[in-house]
């Protein structure tokens, strides 16, 4: 139920057993179809050498209306995606301060990493891959879902990704 004075949202959810409410602010730039609206959400693409990106949406970035029908199976895969192979060492992270170390480890099974620069974007590419993976190298049900999103970018020179530039229609 929406709160109109306060510009709140009021939901349930279960929390140790427990039903609580919670409130959470609505932004006037909240994209209806975001599949997880404030929530780090990453999915994949791929560009046309095969080369396979996670791109991390930071809970507001635009996400491709393909892949919004798939948040539950793209949930699945974060916390596995350390099970895949290490297939070299990451050629390229910021070096700026912070922890990039999720970033790094995922260019060293062979991901491009782009994150949402919260709020205005684009998708900026934080880390290369020594040795990329292409879809071929990855189980069937990642294949599937990194497959999902077909980018008219070459990875390996790209700076960033501007999905609207692309044509990609997404969730803003």
């Amino acid at each position: 139920m929406l709160d109109g004075t306060r510009g709140l949202t009021r939901y349930r959810s279960a929390l140790l057993g427990r039903s609580i409410l919670q409130y959470v602010w609505m932004s006037e730039k909240q994209p209806v179809a975001h599949p997880r609206w404030g929530v780090e959400f990453d999915w994949y693409g791929f560009d046309p050498a095969g080369n396979v990106a996670v791109f991390s949406s930071a809970g507001y970035g635009p996400v491709p209306l393909d892949v919004v029908d798939h948040a539950e199976a793209l949930d699945g895969w974060y916390e596995r995606r350390v099970l895949l192979p290490t297939l070299g060492a990451c050629a390229a992270s910021p070096q700026e301060g912070g922890d990039f170390s999720d970033w790094i480890g995922l260019a060293e099974r062979g991901f491009y990493g782009f994150d949402w620069k919260v709020w205005e974007g684009p998708y900026r590419r934080l880390t290369v891959p020594a040795r990329p993976a292409t879809l071929a190298d990855l189980p069937s049900d990642l294949r599937h879902l990194a497959s999902l999103v077909g980018l008219d970018v070459d990875f390996s020179a790209a700076t960033q990704v501007d999905l609207a530039q692309l044509g990609i229609r997404t969730t803003s």
